[in-house]
C-alpha cells in the first residue's frame, strides 16, 4: 500500500509540473516593447472610406457654436461655420512624444470674412477646449505668426485650391512648417519659435468653411516614407461584408479550448487512471495470497 501511495504522489507532482508548463509568462516576463521608429503613423484618417465621422474619433469641441457642423458625408472632413463664432473638431490622441509631424490637405469651400481662418490645434485642454495653441491659415493665404508667404500660395490658399500641409514638431518646438499646392512646396519660417505643451489636437474654425482631406500624425520628424499599420490603413472605415465573405468565413458555433488548457486535465485523468489500475492490482495480489494460504 505504501508503494501504491508513493506512486500516486509522483504521479500528482508530475501532473503539477505539466499544470506549470501550461500557465502563461507573467506580465512582467514580457518583452519590452521597441521605440517606435521615425515615420511610424500614429494616426490615419482617410475620409474617402468613413461616412460616419463619431468613428474617427473625432469629437466636436463643447464650446462650438450651434450653428456649425461637422460631417463626412463625401471625399472629405467637412468644417461649417453659420456665423462669427467658432468651430473645434477635436482629435482622438494619438499618442505622440515630443517629436512629431502633422500632415492634412485642406481647401476653403466658403469664405465668409477675409479674417476667417482654419486652424490646426497644436495642444489644447478638456473637451471646450481651453488653452488653445494653432497654427491658424487665413482666407487671404497668409499665416498667424509666420513670414509673409509668396504671393502665389496666397492666391491658392484663397482661392479655394488644395493645399498639403506638413508641420513638423521637434523636442516640442515649432519653427518651421511647408505648405505644397499646385505641385510647389513652400518652406515657412516661424517669426519666434513657440514651446509647445502636452494636449490635444484637432482643427478650429471661424468665419469660413473647409474640406480637410486626409489627416496624418507621424512619429518623429525628416523621414522619407511613412511605416506601420496606419501608414495605409486608415483609423476608421465603413464597414462591408460581402457574401462571398461570410460564405468563405462561416460563424463557427462551437468553442475548442486551447491545446494549454486541456494538458491539466488529461494529465490529472491519466495519473487518477493509473493510480486506479495500480491499487485495484494490488487488491486484488493481496486477495489472492489470502485464498491461497
Amino acid at each position: 500500500m505504501k508503494r501504491v501511495l508513493a506512486l500516486w504522489m509522483t504521479l500528482v507532482m508530475l501532473s503539477g509540473g505539466i499544470f506549470c508548463m501550461g500557465l502563461p509568462a507573467f506580465a512582467g516576463d514580457a518583452a519590452v516593447p521597441a521605440a517606435l521608429a521615425v515615420g511610424e503613423v500614429l494616426y490615419h484618417q482617410d475620409f474617402e472610406v468613413l461616412s460616419d465621422v463619431g468613428k474617427s474619433g473625432i469629437v466636436r469641441g463643447t464650446s462650438s457654436s450651434e450653428k456649425s457642423y461637422i460631417t463626412c458625408t463625401g471625399e472629405t472632413l467637412e468644417l461649417n461655420t453659420l456665423d462669427n463664432d467658432r468651430l473645434y473638431a477635436l482629435l482622438p490622441s494619438s499618442g505622440a512624444a515630443d517629436s512629431y509631424t502633422i500632415e492634412f490637405e485642406f481647401s476653403f469651400s466658403e469664405i465668409r470674412k477675409t479674417n476667417g481662418y482654419l486652424g490646426f490645434i497644436l495642444t489644447c485642454r478638456g473637451t471646450e477646449p481651453t488653452n488653445v495653441t494653432a497654427l491658424v491659415i487665413r482666407a487671404d493665404g497668409t499665416i498667424d505668426d509666420f513670414k509673409e508667404p509668396d504671393e502665389a500660395l496666397k492666391k491658392a490658399v484663397s482661392g479655394g485650391e488644395t493645399i498639403l500641409v506638413k508641420i513638423p514638431v521637434e523636442k516640442n518646438v515649432l519653427h518651421k512648417i511647408e505648405m505644397t499646392a499646385g505641385g510647389k512646396t513652400y518652406t515657412l519660417e516661424r517669426e519666434n519659435v513657440k514651446v509647445l505643451d502636452d494636449g490635444g489636437m484637432g482643427f478650429v474654425m471661424r468665419n469660413a468653411s473647409a474640406d480637410v482631406g486626409e489627416i496624418y500624425i507621424v512619429n518623429g520628424t525628416g523621414y522619407t516614407e511613412k511605416s506601420g499599420i496606419y501608414a495605409k490603413k486608415s483609423y476608421a472605415e465603413d464597414e462591408i461584408v460581402s457574401e462571398v465573405e461570410t460564405l468563405m468565413n462561416p460563424v463557427e458555433t462551437e468553442i475548442s479550448p486551447e491545446t494549454g488548457d486541456l494538458t491539466v486535465p488529461y494529465a490529472a485523468a491519466a495519473a487518477a487512471a493509473i493510480a486506479m489500475g495500480l491499487f485495484r492490482r494490488k487488491k486484488q495480489y493481496g486477495r489472492s495470497r489470502t485464498l491461497d494460504d
